[in-house]
């Protein structure tokens, strides 16, 4: 975490920010004062991997600054041995995420449709990315369909599996899929609902399967949340964790598995609270989207709720916050 470079004559200064919140906090001070050290004017913020940083050019904007602007550009091909080949099953969202970062893909999906809908998402994907992204994207990988799960997984790199949320149909495609991988091949799954301990039962090599959760659109939303069963490896989730961080992609680390996983146990807490207020006629549907979108929404895209509160308390902090909200500061 921390600064990586800065010149002092430019008006682009790199950084990055990928540790947890305290690092954020520490590199701070650092990051603010380089920013003054380099005058006035127009200076953009580079950040990768943490949009946390974003909270930095807010401050910068306070500071006797003519113009502060935050600029979020995707990793592409940092890994030391990124993946050349991956198989996907069902996962037509997450192919556009591979094939924009130049990885090819071999894809098992039985819908005769899958092949139009394929090509839509990449249609998206492209224009969004050349239109988000100043730097030039690495020649995309190509897309071949095969027939079988089993096609899929043989002689690739990394498997990720995004099929409908039915156990038993899991099950099937990744026990098929995994006698066909090589034994060091890790799979993904994008499950938002099931378990892998549940998912990994009959497959050869359970220990290699892990979540790979992302968030749609999946070529534009950088996090994914990995977290293995009863039998993943410790070293599965590393590797899983760096092919997803060689997409770009921001890898949330769960110490063991829980339904729902982090993000959507968050999302469904405020999505029953707002069900409760137009239930209780406090507010209308579009005036409980309006205090989002308008409010807290933005706010969210850059700061998370535990860097919210820690600033919200001033010195104090947290405790500071808590303190406000219960009277007892």
């Amino acid at each position: 975490a921390g600064l990586v470079s800065a010149d002092r004559h430019s008006t682009i200064i790199p950084v990055t920010l990928t540790g947890q919140v305290k690092d954020v906090e520490r590199h701070g001070a650092e990051f603010l004062d380089l920013v003054r050290r380099q005058g006035q004017g127009d200076i953009r913020v580079l950040t990768v991997g943490d949009l946390s940083a974003s909270y930095y050019a807010s401050e910068i904007a306070q500071q006797d600054l003519e113009q502060a602007e935050l600029c979020y550009a995707p990793q592409f091909g940092t890994a030391k041995d990124p993946v050349n080949l991956a198989g996907m099953i069902a996962a037509n969202v997450e192919a556009a995420r591979f094939l924009l970062n130049g990885v090819d893909v071999k894809m098992y999906d039985p819908d005769p449709e899958a092949p139009r809908k394929v090509g839509e998402v990449l249609d998206n994907a492209r224009r969004a990315m050349h239109k988000l992204v100043a730097s030039p994207l690495p020649p995309e990988g190509s897309l071949t369909f095969v027939d079988t799960p089993e096609d899929a997984a043989t002689g690739v790199q990394f498997v990720q599996e995004s099929a409908p949320e039915r156990l038993e149909l899991k099950q099937m495609l990744l026990q098929r899929a995994s006698t066909a991988a090589g034994p060091e091949v890790v799979f993904g799954s994008s499950t938002s609902g099931l378990l892998p301990t549940d998912m990994q039962r009959g497959m050869t090599h359970p220990e290699r399967l892990v979540v790979g959760h992302p968030f749609n659109p999946v070529y534009l939303l950088p996090l994914v949340e990995v977290v293995g069963g009863e039998q993943t490896s410790t070293a599965a989730l590393g590797e899983a964790a760096a092919i997803y961080e060689s997409l770009g992609m921001q890898p949330v680390r769960l110490e063991h598995e829980i339904d729902g996983f982090v993000a959507d146990r968050l999302l469904e807490a405020l999505w029953r609270e707002a069900l409760w207020l137009v239930n209780d006629g406090v507010a209308t549907v579009e005036e409980v989207d309006d205090a989002i979108r308008y409010g807290a929404g933005l706010r969210w895209s850059f700061m998370g709720t535990m860097l919210t509160y820690r600033i919200a308390g001033g010195e104090g902090g947290r405790p500071g916050c808590r303190g406000r909200l219960t009277g007892r500061a």
